[in-house]
């Protein structure tokens, strides 16, 4: 018998738009529903996922059918592949920069295998990197430079909802104040800036994939991303910023400040584009429609607190986060 599906799940897609494509006989479908071009696939990451979070005892044909990941006709999906041990397609390209993105201190790139692993090793590499313990008192505290739900919730989107059918990686840019991640794909047709910032529409690129997310718990329903991103950031003077261009979706995760003791909300303003990397006050005026005195007023503020600090001389000086 097969595995009891999710009612909550499909009564939930059910309410949203998909983004189809047209196969090669004509007919729209997803491109996650596709049929695969490999069709031996092993599952096991996949089957330890389900057992864990599904309490199955193994992952059987008649699951993969219900997930939609296997066809009696015409063999295992897209979808399926994707989710299987190896399969075709790329994944995430991981790089964490020094002071410059000329110096590259570490590289990690996954592909040609399941994307619940590539999830699960991105977020190894997170809390490598911005985790850490703190002892107060007697008790040791973890502390997250950089909201790991923000982190986590990011990366799933970005594999639910990218392209893939673009040879394209998944970028994620790694650096001592901010981490950037690019999704290769475009909105689908319909869907506004806007209605993608404030989850207004849901429209499902890859829903079989998302549908496995969902029940393996590693999102919430469609359309609520973006949010708790933002929320995971509710108490932080720094905030996540997305940037939607013709072949990507862009978002940056700076690290979280509680408070800047002693400085304007001018000042806060100007700090945050700084913590995207090295500027300059000509490219602050451009982006913030400040006159430059303007900006070298609160420059000037943030240097005196110590929170900047100038890099160069004369024309080439620039202005970054305080190590």
């Amino acid at each position: 018998m097969r595995e009891s599906i999710d009612l909550e799940y499909k009564q939930e897609v059910g309410k949203n738009k998909t983004f189809l494509k047209t196969d090669k006989l004509g007919s729209n479908t997803t491109f996650d529903a596709l049929s695969s071009q490999v069709q031996n696939l092993e599952f096991s990451i996949l089957e330890r996922y389900c057992q864990e979070e599904m309490g199955i005892s193994a992952l059987s044909e008649d699951l993969l059918i219900t997930l939609d990941l296997y066809d009696l006709k015409d063999g295992f999906t897209n979808a399926g592949a994707l989710l299987a041990d190896v399969n075709q397609f790329t994944g995430i390209d991981i790089a964490r920069f020094g002071e410059t993105e000329n110096i590259i201190l570490n590289r990690y790139q996954y592909e040609h295998e399941s994307i619940l692993k590539q999830h699960q090793e991105a977020l190894k590499i997170f809390e490598q990197y911005y985790e850490y313990e703190e002892i107060q008192g007697f008790y040791r505290k973890r502390i997250e430079r950089i909201p790991k739900v923000a982190f986590r919730e990011a990366v799933a989107n970005a594999l639910v909802h990218r392209d893939w059918d673009s040879q394209r990686h998944i970028q994620i840019s790694m650096y001592d104040e901010y981490i950037r991640i690019v999704s290769p794909g475009v909105l689908p047709p319909g869907l506004t800036e806007k209605d993608y910032l404030e989850a207004s529409i849901s429209e499902l690129k890859n829903p079989i994939v998302g549908d496995v997310f969902f029940r393996l718990h590693l999102i919430e329903r469609y359309g609520t991303g973006v949010q708790r991103i933002i929320r995971s950031y509710h108490t932080s003077k720094t905030k996540p910023s997305f940037t939607i261009t013709d072949s990507s979706i862009e978002v940056i995760l700076p690290v979280l400040r509680q408070s800047l003791e002693g400085v304007s909300d001018t000042a806060l303003e100007i700090y945050d584009w700084i913590t995207k990397g090295y500027i300059t006050t000509k490219t602050l005026v451009e982006i913030t429609t400040y006159s430059k005195s303007k900006v070298l007023k609160h420059i000037h503020e943030l240097l005196k607190e110590k929170y900047i600090e100038q890099v160069g001389q004369g024309r080439a000086v620039q202005y970054k986060i305080r190590g």
